[in-house]
Order: C-alpha cells, then sequence, then structure tokens
C-alpha cells in the first residue's frame, strides 16, 4: 500500500511537471501508462490530463479526457470551459457550461471573459446577471470581464462602476484598468483619468499603458511623454503600443518638434 501511495504520488507529481512545462512527449506517455495500468482511474488525475491537453492547444484530445473522466467535478468542466474560451471559441465553452450541474465562480467568470474577448455584450450581460441572481458572490476578475465586454457602451460602463464602487471592488487593478479603457473609449477622458489618479498603489503597468493610450487618444502627447518618463523612472515595463501610443499623440497635435523630442528620447533609452 506504500508502494502503490508513493509511485501515485511520484506521478502526480511527473504530470503537474509536464503541464507546468507544456511537455507534450512526456505526457502523452504518462497516459498511455495510465490508461493500461489496473489502477481505477481517479477524477483528479484525469482533470490534469485534460489540462494538459488543453494547456498544448489539443482541443481534440482534451475533449477526450474530459469525456474519459469518471465523476467529472466543475474543476474538470471548467479546464474544458477555459480550454475553449483560450481558442476564442465561446460558443463551446457555453455547451460545457449548460452541462454543469451547479457552475461555480470561476466558470461564470470563464465564460464572461470569452465573449468579453469576442465583443459579444449581450451573452456576457446575460450571464453576469445570471451570476448574480444565483447568488454566487462576484469578484474583482467578475467586474473586469464584464466591464470589458461592455467597454463601448459608456451607459453600462457608468452603471458598472457604481456597482464597483458599491461592492468594494474599487481596490482590484485589473477593474480600475477596464474602467479606464471603458470611459477612454468613450470619449469620456476625465472620467477615465479620475479612476487612474483614484488607483494609486494599486496600479500596474497595464494601468500605466492603458492612461497613456487615452492621452494619445485625446491629443495631449505632453500627458502622454510626462507619463512614460514617469514609467521609465520607476523601471515599469513598456511595451511598443505604448510607445506608439505617446508618437500618434503628437502626430494627431502635428507637434513635429514635440515628436522628433520623444524620438530623441526613445533613441537615448536605447542607448
Amino acid at each position: 500500500m506504500i508502494q502503490i501511495s508513493w509511485s501515485l504520488k511520484n506521478f502526480r507529481q511527473m504530470l503537474r511537471a509536464c503541464i507546468e512545462q507544456k511537455d507534450l512527449t512526456t505526457g502523452k506517455c504518462l497516459h498511455a501508462l495510465y490508461v493500461k495500468s489496473l489502477v481505477p482511474q481517479i477524477t483528479y488525475i484525469s482533470n490534469h490530463f485534460t489540462l494538459l491537453y488543453s494547456k498544448c492547444g489539443l482541443l481534440p484530445a482534451a475533449q477526450k479526457a474530459f469525456d474519459a473522466t469518471p465523476d467529472p467535478n466543475v474543476f474538470s468542466f471548467n479546464v474544458m470551459i477555459a480550454a475553449y474560451a483560450r481558442e476564442s471559441l465561446p460558443h463551446f465553452a457555453q455547451q460545457v457550461f449548460d452541462e454543469i450541474p451547479e457552475p461555480d465562480r470561476i466558470s461564470y467568470n470563464t465564460l464572461i471573459s470569452a465573449y468579453a474577448e469576442c465583443g459579444n455584450v449581450s451573452q456576457a450581460l446575460k450571464l453576469f446577471l445570471g451570476m448574480r441572481e444565483s447568488g454566487l458572490g462576484m469578484d474583482g476578475f467578475t467586474f473586469s470581464a464584464v466591464i470589458t465586454a461592455c467597454r463601448e457602451a459608456f451607459g453600462l460602463v457608468k452603471q458598472l462602476h457604481s456597482r464597483v464602487v458599491s461592492g468594494g471592488f474599487h481596490s482590484y487593478a485589473s477593474v480600475n484598468n477596464a474602467l479606464i479603457s471603458g470611459y477612454s473609449n468613450n470619449g469620456f477622458f476625465h472620467e477615465a483619468e479620475r479612476v487612474f489618479c483614484e488607483m494609486g498603489g494599486v496600479k500596474d503597468e497595464v494601468s500605466w499603458n492603458s492612461m497613456i493610450v487615452a492621452y494619445g487618444q485625446q491629443r495631449e502627447g505632453l500627458k502622454a511623454l510626462e507619463l512614460y518618463q514617469e514609467m521609465v523612472r520607476q523601471e515599469l515595463y513598456v511595451d511598443m503600443f505604448t510607445l506608439a501610443s505617446v508618437s500618434s499623440a503628437y502626430t494627431s497635435m502635428e507637434d513635429l518638434l514635440g515628436g522628433m523630442q520623444f524620438h530623441d528620447h526613445c533613441s537615448e533609452s536605447k542607448a
């Protein structure tokens, strides 16, 4: 019995390592050994084979492993929802979701995010309302996902912002980042700026980048550059999209001198 327990423990460790490293070759060998063994299949291990294939982008293999899972639990279903969501297939993710006896918060959040990514506002809102009616507690991931889905509708962003404040979710960076994008996309620059300023110490790199993009949209080249310089000073990650936003702010202002100064600043930073 001790030997069997030790073997299963090592098997689980090897399987987890395969998932972390996306080692499909070793993972397939472990799966073949698992299927051919006389040990009764365990939901926990079957779940992780589904997870392995989904992480490696092999949806048919993931679905097959899921279908073979004995007594699938909510984690089993969530793995498949995430797998289809990752491949931008919310319709299939919805089908899996509909099979769950009792969806949990992760089930809802993952599917709402999937609909948000493809711009399906109505389905994202339907799930959000269904989640609220079910009595499940919402979190920052819930609100950041649904705000992202509604980012082109100012009225909905404003309503959701009120719920964020009343629910105490304004300390989540992801929620504030979604609000910044939502307000700036609808032309409400000052609201976006207010959210950014009120974030305080919860700002992350996405927050800074989102605000620079907002400044670029509003032709606020100087503010965009100041924020960019502050990011550099704090040694935060600056991506090409951020640099393009600062540059476009000067272009839209027809500020040739400012644009040249920014170009020189970027060149000096690389030196």
